[in-house]
């Protein structure tokens, strides 16, 4: 079961000269196609796990909004993922973009890139809260938080095991 609540710890506050992260949201399946986004079972902030370890796939969701200024040059961008303590880094993804001018634009108009990245059989060992961590040239733009937390009947499981220990 999935709710779909997406907490951000990072405002968006719009900046017409900087390159901005619109949103960050998980899927169970996300694509891009002419610019696009098709996704399915997305917007969740948690997954239920009947045991551990868990092996999960999921798509990340995202888009860019690219001011005028900042077209026709090419950027930098990674998206990384921590666990609750920000010491163990589960994946990092990283590319390279540049967004033209669409003929016609209004100048001085900002642009949008929409991408999606999927992350193929990720194990989760334990519940913790995790991050998906997005960076532009360098720079944390958004920020992402998820939960990994037991079932009731798993959780029930796993409190008498530690009783009986």
């Amino acid at each position: 079961m999935y709710y779909i609540i997406i907490q951000e710890s990072k405002g968006s506050v719009v900046d017409e000269q900087n390159i901005d992260i619109e949103f960050l949201i998980l899927a169970d399946l996300a694509q891009v196609i002419g610019g696009k986004l098709h996704m399915m079972g997305g917007g969740w902030d948690r997954i239920n796990v009947q045991n551990f370890p868990h092996i999960q796939s999921f798509s990340i969701a995202t888009a860019i909004s690219v001011p005028w200024a900042h077209t026709n040059e090419k950027h930098n961008i990674m998206i990384t993922m921590v666990d609750e303590d920000g010491q163990q880094e589960l994946f990092k993804i990283e590319g390279e973009f540049e967004v033209g001018r669409a003929p016609g634009i209004k100048p001085g108009s900002s642009q949008r890139l929409m991408m999606a990245f999927t992350v193929n059989s990720l194990k989760f060992s334990e519940p913790k809260v995790y991050s998906i961590i997005s960076f532009i040239d360098g720079q944390e733009i958004r920020r992402l938080e998820f939960n990994v937390i037991p079932t009731p009947v798993l959780q029930a499981k796993m409190s008498n095991q530690q009783q009986s220990a």
